[in-house]
């Protein structure tokens, strides 16, 4: 089992897929944060599969080097994942709040797993989820197939308003506008 930093879509695991063929690498399952792989993944492996998927913003977490950062990290890939997959599993807004079912995930207290995810990714839990929609709403903004106030319920805002709000702060622009920019639109 390879323990992989980044991986937060789908896409994600088709890369790793891809990068892990590339190195004729065999696996039996690859699925957000992780890969089963057969046989072993030798020194020179690793360093040649580290390299591939830092083109993709992906990286290895190497778990024999500084046991307690890696497990900080391992902590904090997990709750990205678990964030992940409660944007792709729910489509409608979750009965509880984030908190509570990131963590329901762990049997460890919310308020250590936020330090944590502040020490390794640089952002608290609901920051992290903040930007995290932000950059799905920009996809979908950029797909062009929703509106604004579908892309809103789609990622558990309020309404459309609060999901403008949390847009400007993330990105320093109203959707209104990312969307006249990325389609050129005067």
């Amino acid at each position: 089992m390879i323990h992989i930093k980044g991986m937060k879509t789908l896409s994600d695991i088709q890369v790793v897929k891809n990068e892990l063929k590339r190195i004729k690498m065999k696996y039996s399952l690859v699925e957000i944060g992780s890969a089963n792989i057969i046989g072993i993944l030798t020194p020179i492996l690793h360093d040649k599969l580290n390299k591939r998927l830092h083109k993709f913003n992906m990286s290895l977490i190497d778990t024999k080097k500084d046991m307690k950062l890696n497990e900080e990290e391992l902590i904090a890939e997990k709750i990205n994942n678990v964030i992940t997959d409660i944007f792709n599993e729910n489509k409608e807004k979750p009965l509880y709040k984030y908190s509570v079912l990131i963590g329901d995930e762990f049997n460890i207290s919310y308020s250590i797993l936020n330090k944590i995810s502040k020490h390794v990714n640089g952002k608290t839990i609901q920051q992290y989820i903040n930007t995290f929609r932000v950059n799905i709403a920009k996809q979908l903004i950029l797909a062009g197939i929703l509106n604004f106030s579908d892309i809103a319920f789609m990622l558990h805002y309020y309404d459309e308003s609060h999901f403008a709000r949390q847009f400007r702060v993330e990105t320093g622009i109203s959707p209104g506008d990312y969307d006249k920019i990325i389609h050129h639109i005067n």
